[in-house]
């Protein structure tokens, strides 16, 4: 998927920074959504996983923690089951974080 904001020279900061005094629950369901538009958008289950792995390059370095974003994932596949069919391979839980 082309993100124009990856091109730029300077960082883009536009997801929340969990360093701050903000709600931790509010903030990993970003991640939730991103999955989605990433499972939508992406005809390739490898597209898929390389966004995915980019995306939760960019949360580790925004202080998100991995076990949360592994629950989140979990929570994905349980809840988009259907959506994921379209990928010739499975998305299964560890598969990408």
């Amino acid at each position: 998927m082309y993100d124009k904001r990856d091109s730029f020279k300077f960082p883009i900061v536009n997801f929340p920074n969990l360093s701050g005094n903000i709600p931790t629950v509010q903030s990993y369901s970003v991640f939730m959504s991103q999955l989605v538009r990433y499972a939508r958008n992406c005809k390739k289950l490898e597209d898929f996983k390389s966004n995915t792995l980019r995306l939760v390059g960019k949360l580790l370095g925004q202080h998100f923690r991995l076990l949360g974003l592994r629950r989140m994932y979990t929570k994905f596949i349980r809840n988009y089951v259907n959506l994921l069919k379209k990928f010739d391979g499975m998305v299964w839980e560890w598969d990408i974080l």
